[in-house]
């Protein structure tokens, strides 16, 4: 019987001990990936309201987890993310970094996907500081890898490229791209993307002073927006639909557009009081004061109009 108990005992013992162990490694795992998701949420929703110090700090957060399980795809979109809260606020070198990173982890597990993302961000990048041919040699680059993608991988970068022609002041060719980024996006319904395409067109057509084909893709642009309840474009459509009414002498309906693109921003400053749109308001003002002089007094809504946020 000693001998049995004593059999019973040891299997007793070796069960506890396989009970208290380590938590399992592969749930920790998940678990550091989960987090690293869930900050990069909130970096995203903090960016989307301009408060970029917050999104700057839940990125950071985001990269530590997913560098403490070394999560090579996670890694690079954290540097991605990173990356573009260092161009809102306009810190381009350490951008430049972040991209950089992500670039470089992207090409040592060659992931044709994330190569194209961090080579397109880097274009971006340039195009912002107006250094348009190194962009488009950037955006041409980023299509290589794409080539054996799903098609509508490509509508970023078409868009981009459809931006650096425009402001090479080569109408055509932009408008190519532009259409391009157009026809994949239709046909994968996403409209914030449908709307900036529309938008872009409608500013080309525009300068052309083809200014009833601009006011319809205005519009589009402004019915996609609105789809999705994207404020910023929401806004700026407002305005492009102001300056196309003002360019064909319809002050009164310019005015009317003027007055709900300065409405959308103060909308937008009282939800989200750190998002930086100083310059955006300023612009729209500088249309709406004349005409405001010119028709408060026929304008039952009228509202004072203040040029500080």
């Amino acid at each position: 019987m000693k001998g049995l108990y004593r059999i019973v005992f040891l299997f007793s013992i070796l069960h506890l001990m396989g009970c208290s162990s380590a938590p399992n490694k592969p749930d920790e795992v998940v678990d550091k990936k989960n987090r690293a998701v869930e900050y990069a949420e909130y970096g995203n929703n903090y960016f989307n309201q301009g408060m970029y110090s917050q999104a700057l700090n839940f990125f950071n957060l985001s990269l530590a987890y997913n560098g403490a399980v070394y999560n090579e795809v996670g890694m690079i979109q954290s540097y991605n993310s990173i990356g573009k809260v260092y161009i809102a606020l306009d810190e381009m070198e350490k951008a430049d970094e972040s991209f950089l990173s992500a670039l470089n982890i992207a090409l040592l597990i060659n992931d044709s996907e994330l190569i194209a993302q961090s080579i397109n961000n880097q274009g971006e990048l340039l195009l912002k500081q107006k250094e348009y041919d190194r962009a488009l040699e950037k955006f041409m680059e980023a299509l290589k890898p794409l080539k054996v993608l799903a098609r509508e991988k490509l509508s970023i970068i078409y868009h981009n490229i459809g931006i650096v022609y425009k402001r090479k002041n080569d109408p055509d060719t932009s408008l190519k791209y532009f259409e391009k980024a157009l026809s994949i996006n239709l046909g994968k319904k996403k409209h914030e993307e449908i709307a900036s395409n529309y938008y872009m067109i409608s500013s080309l057509y525009a300068e052309k002073g083809e200014y009833e084909i601009a006011y319809s893709f205005a519009l589009k642009a402004l019915g996609e927006d609105k789809k999705v309840e994207n404020s910023l474009g929401i806004a700026k459509d407002f305005q492009a639909l102001g300056i196309i009414m003002l360019k064909t002498g319809k002050e009164r309906e310019a005015y009317d557009y003027f007055k709900n693109c300065y409405f959308v921003y103060k909308s937008m400053k009282n939800i989200y009081p750190n998002f930086v749109l100083a310059r955006e308001i300023e612009l729209c003002l500088s249309y709406l004061k004349p005409l405001q002089e010119k028709f408060k007094s026929t304008d039952s809504k009228n509202e004072p109009i203040e040029s500080k946020e």
